[in-house]
């Protein structure tokens, strides 16, 4: 499995940093001058790089924002993960959601990266103020 697929990709680890996680993490997105592309890099937490440091977050470090169940409108929800092959059965895919005792569904996320779906998700739960 590559690195790329193991962590949040650079769209949604931007977005991730927009709405303010702690950038806390061992890989990064970096950017070593100006003009140069995002590199993923491992290791670089104490890198003080001018020209851009983005967190690059993996499933261990998503999860640790992601709570087990919590109570919105008198209704319990809990976070379930399911994997699946897609339809020409080549491909895994994850799909992330929180739901009720009632099968209501209040986020859900699917990708084929399990660090991208719980990365939309915790974005989710941050821009609806469901976490601190």
């Amino acid at each position: 499995m590559k690195l790329e697929e193991q962590v949040t990709n650079l769209k949604l680890s931007k977005q991730l940093k927009k709405l303010g996680v702690l950038q806390e993490s061992y890989f990064d997105w970096i950017r070593h001058t100006s003009k140069s592309p995002y590199s993923l890099e491992g290791g670089t937490w104490e890198t003080k790089d001018k020209f851009g440091r983005i967190s690059a977050f993996t499933v261990a470090e998503l999860g640790k924002h992601l709570p087990y169940q919590f109570m919105h409108d008198n209704k319990s929800y809990r976070l379930e993960v399911l994997k699946f092959p897609d339809a020409l059965g080549k491909n895994i895919v994850w799909c992330c959601f929180y739901t009720s005792e009632t099968d209501n569904i209040l986020v859900r996320a699917t990708s084929m990266s399990l660090a991208d779906c719980f990365g939309n998700i915790v974005g989710y739960l941050i821009e609806n103020k469901f976490e601190k």
